[in-house]
């Protein structure tokens, strides 16, 4: 008696190779699909991101700028040099006997420099708070004058390291506010905005071209090119990417906001 024996024929294991070939490369076409689907939406939030926080940023900055105030110190439709205020210390002597009105204020508040590096006070305007009458808040206000000389060798009353700033010829101009010992003091630095490799980046990645452009209008809502004029800064901020969507086309995202100056 022939015992029989179990096994699969040639044609069979062809067939069940084909179609573990066939499963197999669906598997894999599925997974290569959602990965291309993946990286296709994780570059759009990155693009999203991006030019949601450009827009963050820049409407942050242009928003303080005043353009009568002289703060626009050069614009092109790609990149804006603007003075914002961020240099700050505070009153720590006054020297009101001499013929010229001058101040002390702190280099520095205990373990922090305030006018360290760059953010040292140089010949330019300034914002010095004057309180007048403490009960009142209605005369308080903030003198504008010019710095026209400094001394850093001047130190505070009670010892600090101490920056004299000299105000020649503005007498007036203290004349009527008192600036105490206390008041904050604050004044500008520079800062260009745009895109390039070399300065400290803010955001990105961004199209390779036309990532950024301004246009600027005048308070009737006209191009200007009088940088006193500008009442309204248009921004547009276009972010690119090497990845590909579902279309074939590289992942791209813009986002377009009118800012208006302080004027």
């Amino acid at each position: 008696m022939r015992r029989g024996r179990g096994g699969l024929t040639l044609v069979e294991l062809l067939i069940v190779v084909v179609l573990s070939m066939v499963i197999v490369g669906s598997v894999l076409q599925i997974l290569i699909s959602s990965r291309r689907t993946f990286t296709a939406q994780s570059a759009t939030i990155v693009g999203q991101q991006s030019t949601r926080m450009a827009i963050d940023v820049l409407f942050a900055e242009l928003r303080e700028v005043s353009a009568s105030g002289g703060d626009i110190l050069s614009m092109t439709d790609s990149t804006i040099t603007v003075r914002l205020m961020r240099k700050f210390s505070v009153v720590c002597d006054t020297i009101w006997s001499g013929p010229q009105p001058q101040v002390v204020v702190y280099d520095s508040l205990g373990p922090v420099s305030v006018m360290g590096g760059g953010n040292t006070f140089t010949t330019d305007s300034v914002l010095i708070f004057a309180e007048n009458d403490e009960g009142l808040d209605s005369d308080d206000i903030w003198v504008e004058a010019v710095i026209t000389s400094t001394d850093n060798t001047v130190d505070c009353t009670s010892g600090d390291e101490g920056l004299l700033l000299e105000f020649s010829g503005q007498a007036a101009t203290f004349a009527t506010d008192e600036v105490q010992i206390g008041a904050p003091v604050r004044s500008y630095l520079s800062y260009h905005l745009g895109v390039a490799d070399a300065w400290q980046p803010l955001v990105g990645p961004v199209r390779e071209t036309e990532p950024l452009s301004f246009a600027y209008y005048d308070q009737y809502g006209t191009v200007t090119t009088d940088r006193t004029l500008v009442s309204q800064i248009e921004v547009t901020v276009r972010t690119g990417s090497v990845v590909l969507n579902s279309l074939g086309q590289f992942v791209s995202d813009s986002i377009t906001m009118v800012i208006h100056t302080r004027n």
